[in-house]
């Protein structure tokens, strides 16, 4: 029963997973395309706009300089020569005309008395647009006229030099429009005046507007700003060759993290009862002692009792796993008994030889709270012909929310001859009178600020104050996670007594334990 629901759970997880991938990975490609497109109508936007700034470099200089020339007769020979030496070192002008009465009158080009019809608008004070006018000098082609309203002279320019970098046949739509006006100055394809909503100032601007990615930049030397339109069935391809790539990458990513959650899911369901069989069997839980070192002699004054457990494949559980799964299932007094027995084991003899020497043991909310856990302990002390005071007990500040209701279970502990530490000081809930209502022994400096100590982190200052608060108390102070020698001599410097580390050792078994006091004692 208890695969087969595995079995569907997993399923249904893997199947929600793999459907979160590829509907992920269609928003995703649809994103892409769309920033895709955005960005090639910006830089054809962007093209446009530089080359009709360019357009319009000439046409201004032109017309700069036949004002400037201040002829009497503008279509004099003089005249006629200034203006096909003007427009044949200008690359992009055609001609330059002079303009009367909405005709072209005479030209640096065979045009005479050609009907050029009303100004379309004007791109700013003196300077008139006449946008797309047909000419003699070739029927087929699209002129855009200006004209500098002061002097008549005008400059034409063929519109298909204004787009000629936009590649033939392409269905992009790209123009110029005045930015006063609101209208067109040249174009090709389409132009959509609610596009002009959307201009914000010079700044560039991309949208979608159902039916084309628009890329909008406005000049910021003229009165004028260039569009690029891009179909949306341009979208539409670029989604679908996005989709192509991104849907079976997300498909195999999706199993793979599917698969990953399965036996994860197998995995979790599974270790409360690998737990209990671990807990029944000899082999798969032992103990490793990390040693308490005295910090001004450093000799090995203490050992603190780490659970690790190894299943029967080589496995390691880590106790991060293990412990909650056993708190939450009930399984916590049984852990902790189970620790007692491979202590009492492992060291019993040790600590009769050394009375001078701890151990310390790491207990949970639950087990202090409960009062036969003070019976068993007292018993087992007994049995093994041991101090009470060689037996420690640890617990992290965060089991013991409650310093009311924890306290009369440190006292009754403490009645019995043993210390009690708070564990991984600073990282949980406590406060100068925390402490003072829970009134335990000693307490133990996390390593996340031990490590800090000699940094430049903000919270390097938290330290000193710990350590303030302990001495405020009376009580015992253990640095734990001590690593660098700067660390010892600062807690050291500062009063700390105790430290833990692998400056000193790392975790060891019970006989390297044993080896390792015999040898400190011979050398005392």
């Amino acid at each position: 029963m208890k695969n087969k629901l595995l079995t569907t759970v997993g399923g249904l997880i893997g199947v929600a997973v793999i459907a979160a991938a590829v509907a992920g990975s269609l928003l995703v490609a649809d994103q892409l395309s769309l920033r895709d497109q955005k960005a090639q109508a910006g830089r054809l936007a962007e093209q446009v706009l530089a080359r009709n700034e360019r357009i319009s470099n000439q046409v201004r200089d032109a017309l700069l300089e036949m004002r400037a020339a201040k002829l009497r007769d503008p279509c004099s020979e003089p005249a006629r020569q200034l203006m096909t030496r003007i427009a044949l070192r200008s690359s992009l002008l055609q001609t330059l005309a002079w303009v009367k009465d909405d005709r072209i009158v005479c030209a640096s080009m065979d045009l005479q008395n050609v009907d050029i019809g009303k100004v379309d608008f004007n791109l700013s004070e003196g300077v008139a647009v006449r946008g797309s006018r047909h000419l003699p000098i070739d029927p087929h082609a699209s002129f855009r006229i200006t004209e500098d309203l002061e002097s008549g002279y005008a400059a034409v320019v063929n519109t298909d030099l204004a787009f000629d970098i936009v590649p033939e046949g392409s269905d992009a739509a790209v123009g110029i429009v005045g930015t006063i006006s609101g209208q067109p100055i040249s174009w090709q394809g389409t132009w959509q005046p609610a596009w002009l909503s959307k201009l914000q100032g010079h700044a560039p601007v991309e949208f979608f507007d159902g039916r084309y990615v628009v890329a909008l930049r406005d000049s910021g030397e003229y009165d004028y700003f260039a569009y690029a339109a891009l179909p949306a069935r341009r979208l539409q391809e670029a989604w679908t060759s996005a989709t192509l790539i991104a849907v079976p990458i997300a498909l195999m990513a999706g199993a793979v993290v599917a698969v990953l959650i399965f036996f994860l899911l197998r995995q979790q369901l599974g270790l409360p009862s690998l737990l209990k069989s671990a807990l029944r069997s000899q082999r798969q839980l032992h103990l490793l002692y990390q040693p308490v070192v005295d910090l001004n002699t450093g000799r090995w004054v203490g050992a603190e009792a780490l659970m690790r457990w190894r299943r029967p494949n080589g496995e390691m559980v880590s106790p991060d796993i293990f412990i909650p799964i056993a708190e939450r299932y009930g399984l916590v007094r049984e852990l902790t008994r189970k620790l007692m027995q491979m202590v009492r084991r492992d060291l019993g003899e040790l600590l009769r030889q050394h009375p001078e020497f701890f151990v310390s043991i790491n207990v949970t909310a639950e087990d202090m709270m409960d009062e036969s856990f003070a019976q068993r302990l007292g018993d087992m002390v007994r049995e093994w012909g041991v101090d009470p005071m060689q037996i420690r007990l640890e617990a992290t500040e965060r089991t013991l929310i409650d310093p009311k209701a924890a306290r009369p279970a440190i006292e009754r502990l403490q009645a019995l001859g043993h210390r009690i530490a708070l564990d991984d000081f600073g990282t949980g809930y406590s406060s100068l009178s925390y402490l003072a209502t829970l009134k335990v022994d000693a307490l133990k400096i996390d390593k996340i600020f031990v490590e800090i100590i000699g940094t430049d982190a903000v919270t390097a200052q938290v330290v000193p104050h710990i350590i303030e608060m302990g001495k405020a108390l009376g009580l015992r102070l253990i640095g734990e996670g001590v690593e660098r020698q700067e660390q010892a001599d600062y807690l050291r410097a500062h009063g700390v007594e105790r430290g833990q580390g692998w400056l000193y050792s790392k975790a060891v078994s019970a006989q390297e334990l044993a080896h390792r006091l015999a040898q400190q004692a011979q050398a005392a």
